[in-house]
């Protein structure tokens, strides 16, 4: 049966749902979890090679993708691992091949091609070391997945159709206006500095005056409609703000040339906003200002603000509490009142004819 696929459908085989290693909301990997379409991801697994396994004997040439107008059989290229003994941590050193080698796959990148609500192609490259069957110790397996458009190229991969998708990537013009890149942030480093290398301090005192440490970028966007039932989203604007402090050297107890680490924070926000404009003022807002709570400081509207779900300075029961509180003594100075008393006289006073 054909398959037409909308953004986060997981995608079919003919035997199932198409799986990848992925990591979970708890950090765990997830051997057998389905990749949805349209969501790109680059994880990282570590895995204990004592115990490493090929995931259900899985052959990728033999996969068969369900998609709209038949079946797509992947293109798929084995490339051997350099450097293994990079790769491989643990207590006992790397081992030679010996009599009984086993391939382990290293890193596996997966390349979907799509038009329309269908799948077009899927390149796999699977890059395996050959290790030793006595080999102990653990390594890092890394996952990639990644959708392209039907006709985009390898290089530059498309935000959306047209506008921008959610898990795409965020376009970007250089400085020159011409060269499309995409947006990046400071992220952590594979491999930290050695803080015991004699390096020379940059200033004599150890201190450091305005080091931009700090990077906040705020994203406005709306949804700016749909294509082919997907939701669109527009960028309306972007700020990019940076904060400085002033770092200084720890020394201790002896201050000398050795290396010290400056903390870095990145961070993004996405603000949703109308994509619509405001709906214009009513006559009775424009004729009576005096009600207008955004040019008066008294505003009659808000007079009942604590009881309403907006507060939140009180638990929700002592408020009520004291808004009928409130009330009883407002009803009791009404009826104590000159006027309500003259009033309550009149009646009584009131001939009564038979």
């Amino acid at each position: 049966m054909d398959a037409s696929y909308k953004q986060g459908d997981p995608i079919m085989t003919t035997t199932g749902y198409f799986t990848v290693p992925q990591v979970s909301l708890a950090g765990q990997c997830l051997l057998d979890a389905p990749v949805a379409f349209l969501r790109n991801f680059d994880i990282k697994c570590t895995i204990d090679l004592e115990v490493y396994q090929e995931r259900d004997g899985i052959v990728p040439e033999n996969v068969k993708i369900r998609t709209a107008g038949g079946l797509v059989t992947p293109t798929v290229t084995y490339e051997e691992a350099a450097d293994l003994d990079k790769l491989i941590s643990g207590p006992d050193r790397l081992l030679n091949s010996g009599p009984v080698p086993r391939n382990v796959n290293v890193e596996e990148h997966y390349v979907f091609r799509w038009q329309n609500n269908s799948i077009s192609g899927l390149d796999i490259t699977i890059i395996r070391a050959e290790v030793s069957a006595h080999q102990k110790g653990t390594m890092a397996q890394r996952f990639t997945v990644k959708f392209l458009s039907h006709n985009s190229g390898d290089e530059k991969e498309s935000s959306g159709n047209p506008g921008y998708q959610l898990g795409k990537p965020v376009r970007a013009l250089h400085t020159n206006g011409m060269n499309v890149t995409a947006l990046h942030l400071w992220q952590p480093g594979v491999d930290a500095p050695d803080t015991g290398a004699d390096l020379p301090l940059s200033s004599a005192t150890g201190i450091c005056l305005e080091v931009p440490a700090q990077l906040t970028i705020r994203i406005l966007f709306a949804e700016a409609g749909s294509v082919e039932g997907v939701a669109q989203q527009e960028i309306l604007g972007v700020e990019t703000r940076f904060s400085t402090v002033t770092w200084q050297y720890q020394c201790g107890l002896t201050c000398e040339d050795k290396a010290d680490l400056l903390p870095l924070s990145a961070s993004v926000q996405f603000i949703k906003i109308p994509a619509q404009m405001p709906r214009p003022p009513t006559r009775f807002q424009i004729n009576f200002t005096e009600y207008d709570c955004t040019r008066n400081e008294l505003c009659w509207p808000q007079l009942l603000y604590p009881l309403t779900q907006y507060y939140q300075g009180e638990p929700r029961s002592q408020c009520v509490a004291k808004g009928l509180m409130l009330l009883s003594l407002l009803m009791l100075a009404t009826l104590l009142s000159h006027p309500w008393m003259r009033m309550c006289k009149g009646w009584y006073s009131t001939p009564i004819y038979h």
